[in-house]
């Protein structure tokens, strides 16, 4: 389990190094109960072959080392998570102008960096349709 800084930069190279094609990128928070809620499903597909899920804390960076560690173990989170390294807001803000700062937030995006979704609350069925939905357009 590792909690890392990230920014946009190094939010597009995990993408480009990635060999899956699809990516989530979900910006929660731990005392954000829809974002707990939805946490099952991205974890789950995540295992799917073509896609990768990237949390991205939007949690004070203060608690870090402390509520979001034990958010992760509490929730069996064996995985690598981010947090906002003072620039995820800043990303969302770019590529989603009309965000209202509400979280959870998913961003569905294709390994070239084009953003295929963005997404509220959400479940994995609802992920694999948009994905289904850009593969038939290709």
């Amino acid at each position: 389990m590792e909690v890392l800084p990230i920014g946009e930069k190094q939010l597009q190279d995990l993408m480009a190094q990635s060999d899956k094609p699809y990516h989530v990128v979900n910006f929660y928070a731990t005392f954000c109960k829809p974002c707990v809620r939805e946490l099952p499903e991205l974890i789950a597909l995540n295992e799917e072959p073509e896609v990768a899920v990237h949390f991205v804390s939007m949690d004070d960076k203060r608690v870090i080392s402390g509520s979001l560690n034990n958010f992760m173990k509490a929730h069996n989170l064996a995985k690598t998570f981010y947090f906002n390294g003072d620039s995820a807001t800043g990303y969302i803000k770019k590529n989603y102008p009309e965000w209202d700062n509400q979280i959870p937030l998913s961003f569905v995006i294709h390994k070239s960096g084009r953003i295929i979704a963005r997404k509220g609350l959400t479940d994995m069925s609802e992920l694999k349709m948009i994905i289904a939905e850009d593969k038939s357009f290709q």
